[in-house]
């Protein structure tokens, strides 16, 4: 099989094969891409606790599965207004529930919920998929 990818872009570029898109950043790197089988594959974020200085970071369009293994890593969305369509898998590899940072004033949609929620929480052993509408986050799977 055959690798596509793509050097030098404007900001945001955009492929539609098979309804799957390759994006690049403002850096020109390719954040994703689709081989010519049609399978695509994206970067797989794993945040751990290093040198003793916990993890800390709001995810960018350089994230996509982030592997929680660590239970003092911090981990917070970005606001859905600036990142419309994102969408996240999150998975918590760890024993305990873990809670994800969202932007004050924005909420999350949970699956099985009638009401949006302020705060987010992974379960233990357990992933979901969320993705911004422009206005809030909502729980896919």
């Amino acid at each position: 099989m055959k690798n596509y990818t793509i050097g030098k872009t404007s900001l945001l570029l955009m492929i539609i094969v098979l309804g799957l898109q390759l994006e690049t950043n403002a850096q020109n790197s390719v954040l994703s891409k689709i081989d010519g089988g049609a399978s695509w594959s994206l970067e797989m974020n794993k945040p751990i606790d290093v040198a003793n200085s916990s993890f800390s970071k709001t995810l960018d369009e350089t994230n996509f599965t982030i592997v929680i293994i660590d239970a003092s890593a911090v981990i917070n969305l970005p606001d859905p207004a600036d990142v419309t369509g994102r969408v996240y898998i999150l998975v918590n590899n760890i024993n305990s529930n873990h809670s994800i940072g969202i932007v004050s004033g924005t909420t999350v949609h949970l699956l099985g919920s009638t009401s949006p929620s302020t705060s987010l929480s992974v379960t233990a052993g357990t992933s979901m998929i969320i993705q911004s509408d422009g206005n809030t986050w909502y729980q896919i799977h």
